[in-house]
């Protein structure tokens, strides 16, 4: 598991490291997993070095107006063998907003009112859009630019891929 180092500034200016702590555990919705690095909130000040936007347990997909969240995700294959139980995803999908932007009869494909930057850390992980589709594997960078998409592994592997969403009035 990946250290999340969180750097503050004290009172008298000097900067120092709020936490070096491992990152809060991924949450396991079967197909994919999910940790939230950081939620950078626009009305929560910034020397509030007390603050941690990520320990309570809930995860959101879509960031706060005029904010941004860092995450890491990892993308299952489709026969995945060690697979948590339909109670387990159920509870799960307690702690995660989907937002509303997971379209209806069509699983999978969502479009998020936010711009989108995904690193592929390792594994392979196919980007189908509207029109066509593209194999990304480690080191490839997409910018996510609200538009509809959908997310596939169809390697075998998990494929880690770290994600900043950033909420922005130009994608509202």
């Amino acid at each position: 598991m990946a250290r999340r180092i969180v750097t503050g500034n004290r009172e008298d200016g000097k900067s120092y490291f709020v936490s070096t702590a491992p990152t809060m555990p991924a949450l396991d919705m079967g197909r994919g997993q999910i940790t939230d690095l950081w939620v950078d909130e626009q009305d929560r000040a910034a020397s509030d070095n007390d603050y941690d936007p990520v320990a309570g347990g809930f995860w959101t997909l879509i960031p706060p107006d005029g904010a941004s969240v860092v995450r890491i995700s990892t993308f299952m294959p489709a026969d995945r063998s060690d697979m948590p139980s339909e109670a387990e995803r159920e509870e799960n999908r307690k702690h995660f907003d989907f937002g509303g932007v997971m379209e209806q009869g069509a699983p999978g494909w969502h479009t998020t009112p936010t711009i989108d930057y995904g690193i592929v850390l390792e594994g392979e992980i196919v980007l189908e859009l509207d029109e066509g589709e593209v194999t990304m594997g480690p080191g490839d960078i997409v910018i996510q630019r609200k538009t509809r998409h959908h997310w596939h592994n169809r390697s075998g592997k998990p494929c880690r891929m770290v994600f900043v969403l950033i909420s922005s009035p130009a994608y509202q």
